[in-house]
């Protein structure tokens, strides 16, 4: 960041962020980073200890799909209000309906964004049977189909807004999230799969978390044709990821398989994230702009 408003472009940062950033321009740019790392760290922590069964699977996790600890630390605004709002899920569960929206209010003025969480009152209160959720996931596919027809159909008139989008989509889409939703989709699947006995056994997880996570990887695949807004959209609803994986080490014979198997690839895709930023020459998606922490 440069010294003067005007280079720093701010005036589109929200409210608490953009005093933030005038604090920073003062007294150093870092503090922007520092501050936004520590809120996201914190409550996601705060949210970890809250609704995991295994706390250390759940931090491995967190630190180990891109997406979250690393991209963190540029995308920094999104993601503080992504773990606030993550903190927060419990008073949507709990009907703390005021304390939900207190939290809402302070994650907006850090993204805008964080307003699609409003969606999680009615997915704590709609209780969503396993089959309701894989018409609406397998939904997501066929309608991900259509949307891209159509959007192919109306860029061959002379629409330009649509062509625009198009173009967009094509050339900013980018490469950072592109394979990741394999992984949330897996997850999704055994998590239908195995949905009764995840459920009902566990004392923590509840049928409503399936639910919200569920229904991210439905909004996700359903926006896939463009990366950043998939990823944007989902994000607050697919970040149960690090609550959730642990919960699929179920008490059977396979347990000790199941474990050996998440820790790897859990341990793979931390290392991979290294390995990406020795492939990309200029500043990569995956770690900090200046410092890896």
């Amino acid at each position: 960041m440069k010294s003067g408003k005007t280079s720093f472009g701010i005036q589109r940062f929200e409210f608490l962020e953009r005093q933030l950033a005038y604090l920073s321009i003062e007294y150093g740019y870092q503090i922007f980073f520092a501050i936004n790392s520590f809120i996201f760290v914190v409550f996601s922590y705060l949210g970890i200890r809250k609704y995991s069964t295994n706390i250390g699977l759940s931090l491995l996790t967190f630190i180990s799909i891109p997406t979250l600890y690393f991209l963190s630390m540029s995308t920094v605004r999104f993601h503080s209000a992504l773990a606030i709002m993550f903190f927060a899920y419990q008073y949507a569960e709990k009907r703390k309906y005021g304390i939900f929206l207190f939290w809402l209010a302070i994650a907006f003025l850090m993204h805008k964004s964080s307003i699609l969480t409003i969606l999680l009152i009615p997915l704590t209160r709609i209780n969503l049977k396993r089959k309701s959720l894989i018409v609406i996931y397998v939904a997501s596919f066929t309608g991900s189909l259509i949307i891209q027809s159509i959007l192919s159909f109306l860029s061959q008139g002379e629409n330009s807004l649509v062509v625009t989008f198009i173009e967009y989509s094509k050339r900013e889409g980018g490469n950072s999230f592109s394979k990741l939703p394999y992984l949330y989709h897996i997850v999704n699947i055994l998590l239908l799969l195995f949905y009764n006995k995840i459920v009902e056994k566990d004392k923590i997880v509840s049928g409503y978390m399936v639910t919200t996570y569920s229904i991210g990887c439905s909004i996700m695949q359903f926006l896939i044709f463009q990366n950043i807004i998939s990823y944007r959209l989902s994000s607050y609803f697919v970040i149960f990821i690090i609550v959730l994986l642990p919960v699929l080490i179920l008490n059977n014979r396979w347990k000790k398989i199941n474990s050996i198997l998440i820790y790897s690839i859990l341990l793979v895709l931390f290392f991979y994230s290294f390995y990406l930023t020795t492939l990309i020459n200029d500043i990569s998606p995956y770690l900090p702009y200046q410092t890896i922490f």
